[in-house]
């Protein structure tokens, strides 16, 4: 009797199931060096997204309020052949939080992140970013679950770079008063 022994060089990770109801949610919570404004400024101006988040093709902000805040805006993605266009509804709390709510229903069943600004001292500031979504094609849904902490984790490392290497007016604006 001869006996073979089979063994796998590699296994593919289970996929989600394609069917699944649920939107996948993510939270990050960081402290990263940054008064809360500057932070604030820098996730409001979602038109800027496009030189500094992967994969973002295109950002562009539609409408402002009469005072220069945004209400509106949105992104163009990109990645390998995946490419979708989406519009969000903005809620900007200056110096506190920036909400973002897909207005384009031909990408998401549901998309909702909320970034919450909590100062931590002068130049210290606490960002909490919870995201919610679930796509209309299954497919997405499946791809995305595999990807997500790694994207979440690569998106707001990718504020923080962009916190540190912008001005912060602010602070500017205290050391020449303070000369």
């Amino acid at each position: 009797m001869l006996v073979v022994a089979r063994r796998r060089l590699f296994s593919l990770p289970k996929l989600p199931s394609l069917a699944s109801s649920e939107p996948q949610t993510h939270s990050v919570s960081r402290v990263i060096q940054g008064s809360h404004q500057h932070v604030y400024r820098v996730v409001s101006a979602v038109d800027e997204y496009r030189q500094f988040i992967p994969f973002v093709e295109d950002s562009f902000i539609n409408q402002r309020t009469n005072e220069g805040v945004p209400t509106e805006g949105g992104l163009r993605i990109g990645w390998q052949q995946f490419e979708e266009r989406f519009v969000c509804q903005l809620e900007c709390v200056p110096g506190q939080s920036v909400v973002a709510q897909s207005m384009t229903t031909a990408l998401f069943d549901e998309l909702y992140t909320k970034w919450q600004f909590t100062p931590m001292g002068p130049h210290m500031t606490k960002v909490d970013l919870n995201l919610k979504y679930k796509f209309k094609n299954p497919m997405y849904n499946a791809v995305s679950s595999m990807f997500s902490d790694q994207v979440t984790q690569i998106m707001i490392r990718a504020f923080e770079d962009r916190v540190k290497a912008t001005p912060n007016p602010v602070a500017e604006g205290e050391t020449n008063q303070q000369k």
